[in-house]
């Protein structure tokens, strides 16, 4: 009976709205005898004690809920609750305080189609947006215009367990973190999903000019059929950069984890998983990018090991070739000790 009592209360500190006044729970400190029936949302404005448990209350970071099936982008009424969530994630984000740890939870089966520039956009420092459920029961994010994107605009965020599916052909960038955004965590989402066989994304992931200390781990990258022209974009000189845990199938037509224009520096790229169509290169990063590529596993059909692994200058080592069209299964060790360009001790 405890117990329950306890877990009770402890939910509706979970649910925001007007101050039952007529319950005299308004003010200072109040004694509670008895039997109390709350007929509405109750706010509790300071700590609670209940049977010696002291249940404190959160004067710091807020909880948002987005559902594009029950949801509407109406402030006050909305958003605090799953039960009255927002509709968008863009108008739980306008929500947030800067700094102060707010989450977005985006419940399972939500559906957001977006067709332009900066339609999502997480402009709001050290919020995290997470998806709830699994499989394709994960919320998912359209893009139904190639020239639709997901931006994120600030420092300190956290996107996780989340679909991004490409609904026209040739999107060019599906998430972009902007110019100078630092220290974004993308994990556990996946990337592709086609909703026809002639959807892809150019580039699913891409980090603009020093956007450092990004973490991009346990993701599903798919290029899909129509030659997707890479999975994570470096375009100029991002710096300490992780990349770790990925799996990246289907076709590229330059390779799924590329470098432009300006070297990135301290990368670590280690642990990732490529089946891919095609014979471009696994990784094309700018000559003198720096850092290390360990312990990559690659299958697809390049002519040779160095063809596979253009790390520029990155220390690479323990990372495994299989040549797709080897029927033998051959492996190939390609070990680089110097600074230098990769060199292939062995091949298939």
């Amino acid at each position: 009976m405890k117990k329950t009592f306890l877990i009770t209360l402890a939910m509706l500190l979970v649910f925001t709205g007007t101050a039952f006044a007529a319950q005299g729970l308004t003010g200072g400190d109040q004694t509670i005898r008895g039997n109390k029936t709350f007929e509405h949302n109750a706010v509790f404005n300071k700590n609670l004690t209940v049977l010696g448990a002291l249940l404190g209350v959160s004067q710091y970071s807020s909880v948002f809920y987005v559902d594009s099936g029950s949801g509407a982008d109406s402030p006050g009424n909305y958003g605090t609750t799953y039960l009255k969530p927002f509709a968008t994630i863009d108008f739980a984000v306008s929500q947030c305080t800067a700094d102060s740890g707010d989450i977005i939870f985006v419940m399972p089966g939500h559906n957001e189609g977006i067709i332009a520039d900066s339609a999502i956009d997480l402009d709001v420092a050290g919020i995290s947006v997470i998806g709830l459920g699994n499989g394709e029961n994960r919320p998912t994010i359209d893009f139904d215009h190639a020239d639709a994107t997901f931006v994120v605009g600030a420092d300190d965020i956290l996107i996780e367990n989340m679909i991004f599916r490409v609904s026209a052909n040739a999107v060019t960038v599906g998430v972009e973190v902007e110019d100078g955004v630092d220290s974004v965590t993308v994990r556990g989402c996946k990337f592709g999903a086609a909703e026809t066989a002639t959807d892809e994304f150019a580039i699913s992931l891409q980090l603009n000019d020093a956007s450092n200390r990004a973490l991009i781990e346990n993701n599903h990258f798919d290029g899909g059929e129509q030659a997707a022209a890479t999975a994570i974009g470096l375009t100029k000189d991002t710096d300490l950069t992780i990349i770790r845990n990925n799996w990246f199938t289907g076709t590229f037509t330059t390779a799924p984890v590329t470098g432009a224009t300006t070297a990135s520096t301290n990368l670590l790229i280690t642990d990732n998983h490529f089946w891919t169509v095609g014979t471009a290169d696994t990784f094309n990063l700018v000559a003198a990018s720096t850092g290390i590529v360990s312990r990559n596993v690659i299958v697809m059909n390049a002519a040779s090991a160095a063809a596979a692994l253009d790390i520029g200058n990155c220390v690479g080592f323990d990372n495994w070739l299989i040549a797709d069209d080897d029927v033998t299964g051959a492996a190939a060790a390609i070990i680089d000790s110097a600074f230098a360009s990769v060199t292939a001790t062995a091949d298939d």
